[in-house]
């Protein structure tokens, strides 16, 4: 929905034209500021995986009201705090292959991860499309956002125990 559903939403759903996008993903920008500023003054190096499960969920259920949305304007204001909850997974993930990965493999982990989700944001804008024409923007933005904060919620118990331990390591 970040791609295909933004631009469906704005254009199909609200008549916006492109200045309107443009202001639409600068909104976004906004609350990925505010939510970098966020990360950085609160999240300590013991909580990164708190911080990626809660961001993973946060993302999620702020994707959720964009089925409801009634206007522009209020999309806007959707899309600020969407934003906020991004870093909360692109800085907690960062900061975990910076404590797991011994300094000598973390290039090709990052660039694992890069490609990882370049190549997994071409597959999702692939299906968006497809699934767009039946379930338009709006459907795009609820399953993108039960699909994501289920993600986060599987994820605490199957994965939380080790990031627990990670973050014991870490705080030591």
């Amino acid at each position: 929905p970040a791609i295909v559903g933004a631009v469906l939403l704005v254009k199909d759903d609200f008549g916006g034209s492109a200045s309107e996008f443009a202001f639409f993903e600068g909104a976004m920008a906004v609350g990925m500021l505010l939510g970098a500023v966020l990360v950085a003054r609160h999240a300590k190096p013991a909580q990164m995986g708190r911080w990626l499960f809660f961001g993973m969920i946060a993302d999620g259920l702020t994707y959720i009201p964009f089925f409801w949305v009634p206007g522009y304007k209020p999309a806007l204001a959707l899309i600020v705090a969407h934003g906020i909850f991004i870093p909360c997974i692109v800085v907690a993930r960062t900061s975990l292959v910076q404590q797991h990965v011994a300094p000598r493999h973390r290039g090709r982990v990052f660039a694992l991860v890069n490609l990882t989700v370049l190549g997994v944001t071409s597959i999702s804008a692939l299906l968006c499309g497809a699934l767009a024409s039946t379930v338009g923007a709006r459907g795009l933005f609820l399953g993108a956002g039960i699909l994501g904060a289920v993600s986060g919620l599987i994820g605490i118990p199957w994965m939380g125990a080790r990031l627990r331990e990670v973050g014991r390591r870490a705080a030591a």
